[in-house]
């Protein structure tokens, strides 16, 4: 039996129904060995278990666009927007501060030598130019500020 209510009991309910779905099996059942050893899962302030997987491509492509020192690129993979909240939060963790104005949307952290960044503006957001699409950025640079990558992620419904 699935709560009805409450966010542990959302997180339950989209479990079940992902898992009903044959081409979504792998993923939960990644993500569920996952947080396992996370400890309890339902905890996390996400409502999703799938989408975990997602940000963590997001995550992983970005980190190997870095280390090829690959400038702009568009993610394979879109994100809602609440998972573009978790892959703030799961990117740039506690510690980071917004750099610009107040309400600039960038966002920054130190790590080792280089700096993670998370931006979200409104021309962005309305897909105002490339990638024509509304998208927010994550973007790494080096210890001198050069951009080593600008991952364009599309925001998906």
């Amino acid at each position: 039996i699935i709560p009805e209510s409450g966010e542990a009991g959302k997180a339950l309910k989209e479990l079940y129904d992902v898992e009903k779905t044959a081409e979504n099996i792998g993923h939960v059942i990644d993500v569920t060995a996952e947080s396992s050893k996370a400890g309890n899962a339902i905890a996390h302030e996400t409502n999703n278990f799938v989408k975990l997987n997602r940000v963590d491509d997001v995550i992983g492509e970005t980190l190997e666009g870095a280390s090829k020192n690959a400038g702009n690129i568009t993610s394979k993979f879109g994100v809602t927007v609440d998972e573009a909240l978790v892959l703030v939060d799961k990117l740039l963790e506690q510690g980071y501060k917004e750099v610009g104005k107040a309400g600039s949307g960038v966002f920054e952290k130190q790590v080792g030598n280089q700096t993670y960044r998370f931006r979200i503006d409104n021309s962005s957001l309305a897909g105002n130019h490339a990638s024509n699409v509304p998208h927010v950025y994550v973007e790494i640079l080096d210890e001198a500020r050069n951009i080593l990558v600008n991952n364009h992620i599309p925001l998906v419904e």
